[in-house]
């Protein structure tokens, strides 16, 4: 190979690289924004539903604000034995609005929370939530005797086996989700997973994320994640300054968890070990490291040099110098398009505008 090649790999792998770091820097804002609409939308569906339920068919309820009438359901009674209620309401003050399946909708806004909770504070793949089971959460006793909890991670892309610490979030979040897939049942149905990578089928192992019918329960599949987040981003609106959506994605919350990690003062390499890396250059790539250190010092630059400028430069305006400074703006405005003159400048051939070069 010749070296202008390798410069060429170079120079792609860089620009690859600082394509992820401002991605990182663009989506890690609406990250908690972003928590807090999963966890509302969960609790706003939540109270609709318990509401609907204690509600009878053809009877209207009220919740946050809103009137909600309960529609009679299309199944006789025995067609209802044995399986869930539906629970179908419409709202009052909006009548073309679309039937509500409170049950479906709640399902999803919980399991969009427990994949959103999960990703953001383990950093895991896509695979390896999927293979989360009841049996990857152990008990472990250190050497102080103090009993703390952690998650076995199963080998995925790099056939290496980790364990992560389990957070108090996490133990929250991973309790609700064992309630949620064991339902009435005294423990979580044992049922088979496809491999799509591998194309092979799994012995039936309790499988945290799992859902559907009794008969037709199946372990959630990276399609079905990435409907649940990009559903979420749609919901939330989230848009670049340019106006483009922005959808978060199972990868984001990885690389959000190595940034947030390192940031924090986390060693590079234990970063590396919790991500499962075998190459700390990897975890570097994940890593959108903000320069504190070139930060604090413009600062102090700045401050510095702010101190030799005369102090009348850094008074508040007056009233008077605003309405100024918007009157310029407005007058900005022109029929045939824009006049970007600087601010304080005259207008150097007045009613000449077309073939001025100001003019944009």
């Amino acid at each position: 190979m010749r070296e202008s090649d390798l410069a060429a790999n170079r120079k792609s792998v860089l620009q690859q690289k600082a394509r992820t770091h401002a991605h990182i820097r663009l989506m890690q804002p609406w990250l908690s924004q972003f928590v807090a609409h999963v966890r509302s939308r969960r609790d706003e569906t939540k109270r609709l539903l318990d509401a609907a339920l204690e509600c009878a068919e053809g009877d209207s309820f009220v919740v946050d604000g809103r009137r909600y009438e309960r529609l009679r359901n299309r199944l006789n009674e025995e067609k209802r034995r044995g399986t869930l209620v539906p629970a179908i309401v419409r709202r009052l003050d909006q009548p073309s609005a679309p039937t509500i399946h409170c049950r479906l909708r709640e399902d999803r806004a919980f399991w969009t929370w427990a994949v959103t909770e999960v990703f953001r504070l383990t950093g895991l793949r896509c695979e390896e939530l999927t293979e989360l089971t009841h049996l990857s959460i152990r008990d472990h006793m250190t050497a102080e005797g103090q009993g703390v909890l952690l998650l076995q991670v199963a080998p995925s892309k790099q056939d290496r086996e980790r364990v992560l610490p389990v957070c108090p979030e996490l133990a929250h979040a991973l309790a609700q989700i064992i309630r949620r897939a064991r339902g009435h049942a005294p423990s979580i149905p044992c049922i088979p997973r496809y491999d799509p990578l591998e194309r092979t089928i799994g012995a039936p192992l309790p499988y945290l994320f799992q859902g559907g019918p009794k008969r037709q329960r199946g372990v959630f599949c990276r399609e079905h994640i990435r409907a649940l987040l990009r559903n979420a981003s749609l919901e939330l609106g989230l848009r670049d300054k340019d106006g483009t959506a922005v959808f978060f994605q199972a990868h984001d919350f990885r690389r959000l968890f190595a940034t947030e990690a390192v940031n924090n003062g986390l060693p590079l390499h234990i970063a590396a070990k919790l991500l499962g890396h075998a190459d700390l250059n990897t975890t570097r790539g994940y890593v959108a490291v903000y320069e504190d250190e070139v930060v604090r010092h413009y600062q102090t630059y700045l401050a510095r040099r702010r101190a030799f400028r005369p102090p009348h430069e850094y008074r508040e305006p007056t009233d008077a110098e605003w309405a100024e400074f918007a009157q310029h703006f407005r007058r900005r405005k022109l029929a045939l398009g824009d006049c970007y003159r600087p601010y304080g400048t005259d207008c150097p051939h007045e009613h000449a505008c077309i073939r001025c070069p100001m003019l944009r």
